[in-house]
């Protein structure tokens, strides 16, 4: 059951989720002009994930932290910063480049979560890899309401990939039942807060 639950949270890694959410978002505005263009995404692309994993691995080369699995807590806190700063870059500079979308404000949920998850290092190790998918949850939800489709279907999907995360999680002993439950509820309140205000 180990093996599987590593398989489970290699697929549903939450550093795929930014962008994720971003096709998402360029999907349900494929008529808008607000959408990124190939560079744009290219750009995004090197801010929200290249530049977290470079740092990671950079951390983990030089030994400052264990694992880039980060599943100790103290290895957690310089990455989560960068991640959390680079999410916040890259909704800034989307907003200077004019876009009025929702894509900056996904990129700024994000980046809230994560420093969210650093300020609460001192007292829990919240799950990234359940605001992986809380973060999508919010955003299908925020996104239902505006577009007017039936969000049900996307949301049953998305819990069930909730609890088999969380049970991959938790198998792994990576997180308890409140980091697990934090991270998801954390998230998806970062999200949603970013996208209706």
């Amino acid at each position: 059951m180990k093996q599987l639950a590593l398989i489970i949270s290699g697929i549903v890694h939450p550093v795929l989720a930014p962008l994720l959410g971003c096709l998402v978002l360029m999907q349900l505005q494929s008529t808008s002009d607000q959408n990124l263009t190939g560079g744009e995404f290219a750009g995004v692309f090197v801010l929200s994930l290249g530049i977290p994993l470079a740092v990671m691995l950079w951390l983990k080369q030089t030994g400052r932290i264990e694992s880039i699995h980060m599943g100790v807590a103290r290895d957690r806190r310089i990455p989560l910063v960068v991640a959390a700063a680079t999410q916040v870059v890259v909704a800034l500079l989307l907003r200077w480049k004019g876009h009025q979308s929702d894509i900056p404000d996904w990129f700024l949920g994000i980046g809230l979560c994560l420093a969210l998850f650093a300020a609460l290092l001192p007292l829990l190790k919240a799950s990234v890899h359940m605001a992986g998918v809380g973060t999508l949850q919010a955003l299908w939800w925020v996104e239902s309401t505006r577009h007017s489709f039936n969000p049900i279907s996307g949301l049953v999907g998305l819990m069930f990939a909730a609890a088999v995360v969380a049970w991959a999680r938790a198998e792994l002993k990576a997180h308890t039942g409140i980091e697990l439950l934090v991270g998801w509820l954390a998230s998806m309140g970062c999200v949603a807060f970013a996208l209706w205000f």
